[in-house]
């Protein structure tokens, strides 16, 4: 039975990756109905918990979209920014171990400009600290950039 239900909703994953999101409850029935979904799974205490409970199972199942995995996790990387509280430092850390993960899983290689440019934007520096290290960009790699004192002089904490 498992077997047969997952090439159906495999099936109905490509047709309703074309539907429109809120369109979706449909293949929430269908994997209910097809596949053996456990009680617990639907007796969340909101609507939408059961619904991410039911996707979470399917996607076991079926295992995750590697596409739509690399989109999200770049999705992250891309609109990264420094905390409230998070030192330079700890902010550094987190973008550069982001960007390797995205690296390290999906060979994704972003040259340094860009990198160095969206560590400035989103590290929430002063507009006279960003403009120097800027002005640096096409000429320095990310790691020489991260070790930069100016970059580490922490003026807006």
């Amino acid at each position: 039975m498992l077997g047969r239900g997952r090439t159906e909703v495999e099936v109905w994953d490509r047709i309703s990756k074309r539907v429109d999101q809120d369109e979706k409850a449909g293949k929430v029935i269908l994997a209910v109905k097809i596949l053996d979904i456990k009680e617990s799974l639907l007796n969340a205490q909101s609507t939408l918990k059961c619904v991410k409970n039911v996707f979470d199972y399917i996607e076991e199942l079926l295992g995750k979209d590697p596409v739509g995995e690399l989109f999200e996790k770049y999705k992250d990387f891309d609109t990264i920014e420094r905390s409230e509280g998070e030192t330079i430092k700890a902010f550094i850390k987190r973008f550069t171990q982001s960007y390797e993960e995205l690296e390290r899983m999906y060979s994704l290689k972003i040259p340094d400009a860009i990198l160095c440019y969206k560590l400035v934007e989103g590290a929430g520096i002063d507009e006279n600290t960003k403009k120097i290290i800027s002005a640096n960009c096409e000429t320095v790699t990310l790691d020489q950039v991260t070790r930069s004192p100016v970059l580490c002089v922490d003026t807006t904490a």
